[in-house]
C-alpha cells in the first residue's frame, strides 16, 4: 500500500479523455487513495477525497488553482495524432450507441469546443490545453500508453511501493 495522503493533499487528473484517466484513477486508489473519475459537482466540494480526474474537471482549473494552490496536476496523454484517431473512433462509435446526455454535450463543447468529434476543432483544443498546462507548477506528464510506469506517478505524489506496470483498465471500443 501506498504511504497515506492527508485530506488536505490534492491532486487533479486533467488528462483528455482516452489517455489513461481510468487507469490512472483506478491505480491510485488501488494504492489506498479515495480518487473520483467524471466527480459531481457535490464530491468536488466534499472535501473527502485525494484526488479528481477526467475531463468533467477541466473547465474549473483555474478555479481549483485558487483554491487549493498546493495541490498537484496529472495529466495523462497520447501523442496528438495518436489521440485525435483514437478520440475520433470512439466518440463517433460511442455517439451512434448511445444517448450521452446533455451534461456530457456541454462539458466536451466546453473541452473540446464542439459536442461532436470534429479533427480540426478537437486537435486545436488538444494544443490550447496541453500549453496551458505546461505553465503550471508541480505538474506531471504521464503518457501510460507509450509506457510511462507506476514509479514515476508514485514518486511524483511521495508514495511508497508502485506496481511494476499499468493495468489496463478500459480499453474498450466503441464502433
Amino acid at each position: 500500500m501506498g504511504k497515506e495522503i492527508t485530506p488536505m493533499l490534492k491532486f487533479f487528473g486533467v488528462g483528455l479523455s482516452r489517455t489513461g484517466t481510468v487507469t490512472l484513477t483506478k491505480t491510485l486508489s488501488e494504492a489506498g487513495l479515495k480518487v473520483f473519475h467524471w466527480p459531481t459537482r457535490t464530491q468536488v466540494f466534499e472535501e473527502q477525497w485525494n484526488g479528481l480526474t477526467d475531463i468533467s474537471i477541466i473547465p474549473h482549473i483555474d478555479r481549483f488553482k485558487k483554491i487549493w494552490p498546493d495541490a498537484k496536476w496529472i495529466c495523462t496523454y497520447r501523442e496528438k495524432e495518436e489521440w485525435l484517431n483514437r478520440i475520433g473512433t470512439y466518440i463517433t462509435g460511442k455517439d451512434k450507441q448511445f444517448d450521452v446526455g446533455e451534461t456530457t454535450l456541454k462539458i466536451r463543447k466546453s473541452v473540446y469546443g464542439s459536442e461532436r468529434f470534429d479533427y480540426k476543432i478537437w486537435g486545436d483544443s488538444f494544443d490550447k490545453h496541453h500549453e496551458k498546462l505546461k505553465k503550471f507548477d508541480n505538474i506531471l506528464f504521464l503518457n501510460i500508453i507509450a509506457g510511462d510506469k507506476p514509479k514515476l506517478l508514485f514518486d511524483f505524489l511521495e508514495l511508497e511501493n508502485p506496481p511494476q506496470e499499468f493495468k489496463k483498465y478500459n480499453a474498450k471500443k466503441y464502433g
